[in-house]
């Protein structure tokens, strides 16, 4: 998209572009996210044919709920799940299927994909690293209430005047 930075150089919010002298011309670094679909009409088109009756079935269980207990809770749930499954699907249907594929292979045989960790590892990762964090708050020197306030700067102490000095030097360079 092109840009003359002259067009709005009488403008007060504009004045950021008076840098430029010429056209600007640089592409978008990144696009914009897909919107999720709205409509129920928008969602049951962004899904995979294969997702179209399974959605049906579950708004329709959604719908017959909020009949019988007067309350739509369970409906925007149910829409707000779909709308995330669609707004999936509508970034990249090619990834989507292949993560369908994988989880009814993961469910059919019960064997994680190759490369993937089972929950057990992931707990002693976790709590390995947790431990490791640990002894590290642990080995550090403990923080003063004066220096987490950030009135005193690190290894500085006052002397008898009031003044900052640094522990074995004349005068202390913090604030």
């Amino acid at each position: 998209m092109a840009y003359k930075a002259t067009v709005h150089a009488e403008n007060d919010t504009a004045r950021s572009w008076r840098r430029y002298r010429r056209r600007v011309t640089a592409a978008a670094a990144y696009e914009p996210p897909a919107q999720p679909p709205h409509s129920l009409a928008e969602i049951r088109a962004s899904l995979l044919p294969e997702e179209a009756d399974a959605f049906d079935r579950d708004y329709r269980e959604a719908l017959e709920t909020a009949a019988e207990t007067l309350n739509l809770d369970e409906l925007h749930a149910t829409l707000q799940h779909w709308r995330r499954i669609a707004l999936m699907t509508q970034t990249d249907p090619a990834a989507h299927r292949r993560m369908l594929a994988q989880a009814d292979e993961t469910l059919r045989t019960g064997q994680l994909p190759p490369g993937t960790a089972s929950l057990d590892e992931v707990k002693a990762l976790i709590k390995e690293r947790l431990g490791l964090a640990a002894r590290l708050l642990l080995a550090a020197p403990a923080m003063t209430a004066r220096r987490r306030r950030g009135r005193t700067p690190p290894r500085c102490r006052r002397d008898g005047r009031g003044r900052r000095v640094l522990a074995g030097a004349s005068r202390c360079t913090g604030r």
